[in-house]
Parts: structure tokens; C-alpha cells; sequence
């Protein structure tokens, strides 16, 4: 995979609890502990160009989460969890993937978009459609 994840301890330092690193240049996207997208390099462009075929709903989600400085807790939704279940499924198929400061959400392989759209229903959620080829705002 292209980017890597920090994790740090809010206790100890106001850096982020995540930033994309890009193996190509090895610097963070973040200047001052503030996600900057693209700060360091066009690290997103590349993760997108360079993905695998069969990862490219990932790469978009990952760039709208830089784009947006989402999740700024519980990093591993993304970079983990929301990895784990796209690799399992088809660039082609459908889902809602939504995001908050807290972390992520992606709709289950058979869940209704309704139901889904129902789960992350709240002012604090970004909610995308990942359309088969390209992730779409449904509302902020």
C-alpha cells in the first residue's frame, strides 16, 4: 500500500492521531501537527495514479478523507478497517461510506442504501456513494 499511518498519543503531543505519509518522498502531509493535503508532495495524485485497479474506491475514499482532515480520531477505520472490507469487494460495487471527526463508516455488502444512509444520519457526518467509479457527495 502506498500510504502509511501515524498514530500518536494526544496525551504527549498535538500532532495528529494520523497522517498519510508518501513512500515516494517519506514526508508527512502535516506541517505544524495540521493535515496540509499535498504539503509535502502531490502524495493523493500518486496514491490514486499508482493504486491497483482493483483499490481505486479505496484510494478515493483516503483522498477524501485528506481532503476533508477526517477522521481526526480512530485513524484505523480508515486505513484498516475500510482497506479490509474494499479489498474484499469488486471497484464496481456500490456503497456509502461516510466520515467524522470520530472516525468511518461503510455500508455492509447487503445493506439497503436506506438503512445505510440511516445509520449515519447526524450533522457530524460526511456521507459519500461510491458509484462503481467515482465516490459522490450525498450530503455534508
Amino acid at each position: 500500500m502506498l500510504l502509511s499511518h501515524q498514530m500518536t498519543n494526544p496525551a504527549r503531543s498535538a500532532a495528529p492521531l494520523f497522517s498519510f505519509t508518501c513512500n515516494h518522498h517519506a514526508q508527512p502531509t502535516y506541517i505544524d501537527g495540521v493535515l496540509t493535503p499535498g504539503a509535502a508532495c502531490d502524495c493523493a495524485e500518486r496514491a490514486t495514479a499508482e493504486q491497483p485497479a482493483t483499490m481505486l474506491h479505496f484510494a478515493a475514499i483516503v483522498r477524501k478523507a485528506t481532503e476533508l482532515l477526517l477522521p481526526k480520531a480512530y485513524a484505523s477505520d480508515l486505513i484498516v478497517h475500510d482497506h479490509a472490507e474494499l479489498a474484499t469487494r469488486p471497484v464496481s460495487e456500490p456503497f456509502i461510506w461516510a466520515v467524522r471527526a470520530e472516525g468511518t463508516y461503510i455500508s455492509g455488502r447487503h445493506a439497503s442504501e436506506a438503512k445505510a444512509l440511516e445509520t449515519v444520519d447526524g450533522p457530524e457526518w460526511k456521507v459519500f456513494r461510491w458509484d462503481g467509479a467515482r465516490l459522490v457527495r450525498v450530503r455534508t
